[in-house]
């Protein structure tokens, strides 16, 4: 009895959870005097809801009874707020129970369907545990072999390439290293964290590198951990909740529900980024271009590290425990039991939200398909720059109208809100729209044609009432994208011609304001943003933004899932723990890199410089044997491979 719930103090304020001393609970253990006893604590967890009527698909809190105004009055001659009753369509009370192990499941199912009809309440098991460990399932054996053998590996690199350096003061590069063909010292350079941290920390850049971008990386990366840590959490952990629902209607909070735009600020980046480094790849390689190596270099630099964390989620159970511990990660363990391997082939953003292995995953597939079809287009603009232009347009102009026009079909609301909070209503427009490909596409389009434009001109001339006029609308349009939704935050939802116009636009509008702040910082007139965003101490953190996207969705997972008893809401405690988050995130990030990330990346590059070095050698002896021979359109060079134009003033044509 003294480790099971008692009733909680502030029900009618929010608190809906006690948990119990659940550590006490499972630590029950019969006296050893008395051997013909065999049972241990188990500790199982139980909802309580009051049976309330069926509501309408997106519901708010506000409007939740107004079909049933026999209810409301009723809960008015009770005295009861309706909007708290509404809240228990989305949420429901917890309370902990101690019961010995010989204890079926099916026992203490019996007891909550007689109470549940005595009670009129709907009284459910969200699950039950003992001290007792499950076995280790295949998943979990292939997971534990796999993290220690990428530590394993990385620890030997790294004592080899010590031993190289220092004891036989060996310190190649990586043509010297490729050159001589030395496998123990290939597997020294790709391996070594020594090497890999001072790649990390590195903060000379190139004088054409676009600096202002890892500013804007990390500040969009830190924007998505504010978002996701009021997310992601069980909000039964909490006490206070009536301070929650006001939250929606907090003008400055907007910026905290709407952080799905730094997503398609990652979006913008990753097409900026991709024609970029692709044209100065063809401009320093005569215009060659090898699609394969295109494809292995993006899997090779993502799909280590992705599957890490999928491994890791599926660790989840053996790692630590608690009242909520399992039922918490167990949807997430589940999908990646059934679903890890769309993560390998990136199409896990078609598989429904509730069953994905990693959610946040779907970032990364929408990126490698948007990826997969960027050659088209960057061909398109390197050899007729046009035509790439008009499939940039194409693929502006569908994406912002497949976005409205599915909006409309399916009466979506313009943007996930948090006056809606049914998790079906969620889920339906994450399934729907918010993490398909189709969506985000307009993003990835115009940073392409940013990257273009930036490849194709080495000044942009900006008058000062350009600057003056393309500041004004690039402010007060992404302003507007992020605050537009204050009234519908706050209950008032919009018409359904307004959901469709502002998921139409919202945003392509969005990524055409970061195109205009990156244009003005690449010409030089951004001034003391550009200052800010170019601060070299960036540079480490927006490397580590990637494993840091992976990470930290599960360290707040974990960190909800393990309290024994709830604790009271506040925005400082928020904050706090955001903080908190954030330095544990961006350490792990470190580590992980320097093991799931860096030593890929190098394995990548020995072996397309290995790949490289030997087709020279094999044009050498080709025109060893034919020295005579000549290109019949090119008779200039003696290369088989015809080149594409080089000059970027052929560009624009």
């Amino acid at each position: 009895m003294d480790a099971s719930s008692k009733i909680p103090e502030g029900i009618l304020f929010g608190t809906f959870s006690t948990f119990g001393s659940y550590d006490e609970c499972i630590a029950v253990k019969p006296p050893e005097k008395h051997t013909q006893i065999q049972f241990i604590g188990q500790y199982c967890s139980i909802n309580i809801q009051p049976i309330l009527p069926e509501n309408d698909r997106h519901f708010t809190i506000h409007n939740a009874f107004e079909k049933y105004p026999q209810l409301q009055k009723v809960l008015e001659e009770m005295n009861i707020d309706e909007d708290t009753m509404a809240y228990y369509y989305i949420l429901k009370h917890r309370i902990g129970l101690c019961i010995p192990s010989t204890c079926t499941y099916e026992d203490v199912q019996n007891v909550t369907k007689n109470l549940a009809n005595h009670f009129m309440a709907k009284i459910s098991i969200g699950h039950c545990e003992t001290s007792e460990k499950p076995p280790l399932t295949n998943g979990q054996i292939i997971s534990i072999f796999g993290v220690f053998m990428a530590f394993a590996v990385v620890i030997i690199g790294s004592i080899l390439d010590f031993f190289l350096r220092h004891r036989l003061d060996v310190d190649m590069d990586i043509e010297e290293i490729v050159r001589k063909n030395s496998n123990l010292k290939q597997f020294s350079y790709a391996f070594s964290a020594y090497r890999n941290t001072c790649k990390i920390l590195n903060t000379s850049i190139p004088s054409n590198h676009l600096s202002a971008l890892h500013g804007i990386k990390f500040l969009s990366m830190t924007w998505i951990m504010l978002g996701h840590v009021y997310y992601c959490k069980d909000y039964l952990t909490l006490a206070g909740l009536n301070r929650i629902r006001d939250l929606g209607s907090n003008f400055a909070f907007q910026v905290v529900l709407n952080t799905a735009f730094a997503a398609d600020t990652f979006f913008f980046l990753s097409g900026l980024l991709v024609v970029y480094s692709t044209f100065q790849f063809l401009e320093n390689n005569d215009g060659k271009f090898t699609i394969v190596g295109f494809y292995i270099k993006r899997y090779c630099r993502l799909t280590p590290a992705f599957l890490m964390i999928s491994g890791v989620i599926l660790l989840g159970p053996l790692i630590g425990s608690g009242p909520i511990w399992n039922e918490t990660l167990e949807p997430f363990v589940t999908g990646c039991q059934n679903y890890w391997w769309t993560n390998l082939f990136y199409f896990s953003n078609f598989i429904p939200t509730d069953k994905t292995c990693v959610p946040h995953g779907w970032f990364l597939s929408c990126d490698m398909q948007f990826y997969l079809i960027s050659p088209i287009i960057i061909l398109g603009l390197y050899r007729r720059p046009k035509m790439g232009l008009l499939l940039i347009a194409i693929g502006i102009i569908t994406s912002t109208a497949s976005s409205g026009f599915i909006t409309f079909v399916y009466d979506l609301p313009p943007v996930s809100l948090f006056s809606l909070p049914d998790q079906k209503d969620i889920n339906e427009y994450l399934d729907t729209i918010g993490y398909k490909p189709y969506a985000h596409y307009a993003a990835y389009c115009i940073g392409m044609a940013t990257g273009f434009l930036l490849s194709a001109k080495q000044k942009i001339p900006l008058g000062k009432w350009v600057q003056i006029i393309g500041w004004c609308l690039a402010t007060t349009c992404c302003t507007l994208v992020v605050y537009g939704t204050w009234k519908w935050n706050s209950g008032n939802l919009p018409e359904w011609y307004i959901s469709v116009a502002y998921a139409t636009c919202s945003r392509a509008v969005w990524s055409l304001g970061i195109a205009w702040l990156v244009v003005t910082c690449y010409a030089g007139y951004g001034g003391i943003v550009n200052t800010i965003l170019s601060w070299h101490g960036f540079i480490p953190l927006s490397r580590l933004s990637y494993l840091a996207y992976l990470i930290h969705p599960l360290l707040m997972y974990l960190y909800a899932s393990y309290v024994r008893s709830p604790f009271y809401f506040s925005q400082y405690v928020v904050v706090y723990l955001y903080f908190g988050h954030l330095c544990v995130t961006f350490g792990l990030a470190f580590i992980f890199s320097l093991t799931f990330e860096l030593p890929f990346l190098n394995l990548e590059k020995i072996i397309s410089k290995r790949l490289d070095q030997n087709r020279r050698k094999r044009r050498a002896s080709f025109t060893h044997y034919y020295p005579n021979w000549q290109h019949p359109e090119y008779p200039e060079i003696k290369d088989s491979v015809v080149l594409m134009r080089r000059r970027t003033d052929r560009f624009i044509t």
